[in-house]
């Protein structure tokens, strides 16, 4: 069979050329040569193979053929290159010199895929080394032996400073008991952890709070005077219990640290304490301190807007020591400091408070705090004649001064009644509140009070929230 690549002639059943590889297609029949083809082929392969005319090896011969070709090239190098007689005799040589090539460039470009591999691999490696450099020696990622003894020594003085800490509040603060009575167990509680809220902050207080924000806003202030070294003595002075609530004087005498200087303080304490489903809790706190340098009161009111659009100046819950307390008992106190009497008036009115009905004057409190006298009412829930209840919000009112400013004349619409007209306060020690007097208007349509003042003044009056009070503070002109 002729090979259609090289031309060459195989045997008939043969599957691939002898010389170049090449596949031979499958033939059914055999092909039959003559004596033309027999003399074209055998001078075709003399030619190829190098071979004379007088050459007794038949090229046709199988074991000639591959007897010639291992001596092929070596007989090539020696002999002069001959003109092909056709295209024929060319075109085994041309073949067979380009199969070799190709596997040689094939392996040329294995060889290079993998060189470039290669140097890929290394780059990726450098780049993670210089990327895991540039981390650990900016200090994004502490080094894993640095960070363990860091975190050594860390652990070391923290556990050596608390250590330290409870060492000495252990042998500085002991347990307050001021007694066994269910109303007074929140005051036990309440001095227990006033040295952790004024040291470091603890929050554990506030939760003795019907209202903790107002707390928050006196024990805050408390603390900016120093840290609490130690409780040298505590004491009840006054004290009224009923079922429903309970008022408290506590004197005490309290070491703090102001910037490294320490001090012994005499402070009184005033609690309002009431019974919430069998629970007492603080519903009010004020307190005066006595410091080496004068006396120290709460700070001055924030800031606020009266219904009137006015600015005026709302005392925090720590200026209410009366406002917080449903008793008539007199508290005075001093200070060393010039007042700030903004938001007072001397002309004009202040309103307030939201229309509602059904509420009762039910209590009247008084204070003197030197610069300025305050009474407190104490807004109800009239039931029957009787005050039940406190209420969140005050009903809607008037407050107005008179020309000659001895007469300050207030007005609560839909207030029922005054329930406080029952009880007494003896004005006789005041500068200048001469009384108080209370009448009403109809049935349920309002309640009205007077103040009547001594000499010619300024004032200021402001509602609370939860429970409701209205609050007037009066000052000398």
């Amino acid at each position: 069979m002729k090979c259609p690549n090289c031309s060459f002639v195989n045997v008939d059943d043969a599957k691939q050329c002898k010389i170049c590889g090449y596949d031979l297609p499958i033939v059914t029949s055999k092909r039959e040569f003559n004596d033309e083809d027999d003399a074209e082929l055998d001078s075709a392969l003399k030619n190829l193979f190098g071979l004379k005319d007088s050459d007794e090896e038949d090229p046709l011969d199988v074991a000639t053929v591959e007897r010639m070709l291992h001596k092929k090239r070596p007989i090539q190098q020696n002999r002069q290159p001959e003109t092909p007689s056709s295209a024929s005799e060319q075109a085994p040589s041309t073949i067979s010199k380009k199969a070799r090539p190709e596997k040689t460039v094939e392996n040329s470009d294995n060889d290079e895929e993998i060189s470039r591999n290669s140097y890929r691999v290394i780059f990726i490696v450098l780049a993670i080394l210089i990327l895991l450099f540039i981390i650990f020696k900016s200090g994004i990622i502490k080094l894993p032996w640095k960070y363990d003894n860091e975190k050594d020594n860390v652990t070391t003085e923290a556990t050596e400073m608390e250590s330290s800490e409870e060492t000495t509040e252990a042998t500085t603060f002991e347990s307050v008991n001021l007694g066994q009575a269910p109303a007074i167990e929140p005051l036990n509680l309440f001095f227990n952890y006033l040295p952790e809220f004024s040291n470091k902050g603890n929050l554990n207080i506030t939760t003795l709070f019907v209202n903790s924000s107002d707390a928050l806003s006196v024990l805050t202030e408390f603390a900016g005077i120093g840290k609490i070294e130690g409780i040298e003595s505590i004491s009840v002075t006054d004290s009224e219990i009923n079922d429903s609530d309970a008022t408290f004087t506590i004197d005490t005498v309290i070491r703090q640290n102001s910037n490294g200087t320490s001090q012994t303080n005499d402070v009184q304490w005033d609690f309002r304490v009431i019974n919430q489903n069998n629970e007492w809790r603080l519903d009010g706190i004020s307190y005066s301190a006595s410091l080496s340098s004068g006396s120290v009161n709460a700070s001055e009111p924030p800031s606020t807007t009266e219904p009137n659009g006015e600015q005026t100046t709302e005392p925090t819950q720590a200026q209410t020591t009366e406002a917080t307390k449903p008793s008539t008992t007199e508290t005075t106190t001093t200070s060393t400091t010039e007042y700030d009497y903004s938001g007072f008036k001397s002309s004009g009115t202040f309103n307030g408070g939201s229309l509602s009905s059904g509420q009762d004057v039910g209590g009247i409190r008084y204070g003197d705090h030197g610069d300025f006298e305050r009474v407190a009412f104490d807004i109800m829930k009239w039931v029957d004649g009787t005050p039940t209840e406190t209420v969140d919000v005050i009903t809607s009112y008037t407050a107005a001064l008179s020309a000659d400013g001895k007469k300050i004349t207030i007005v609560l619409t839909g207030a029922r009644d005054a329930y406080a007209s029952l009880n007494s306060v003896n004005f006789k020690d005041s500068p200048n509140i001469s009384s108080v007097v209370f009448s009403f208007s109809g049935q349920g349509e309002s309640v009205q009070i007077d103040i009547t003042l001594k000499s010619s003044s300024q004032f200021k009056v402001f509602d609370l929230k939860s429970p409701a009070r209205l609050v007037v503070d009066i000052a000398p002109m």
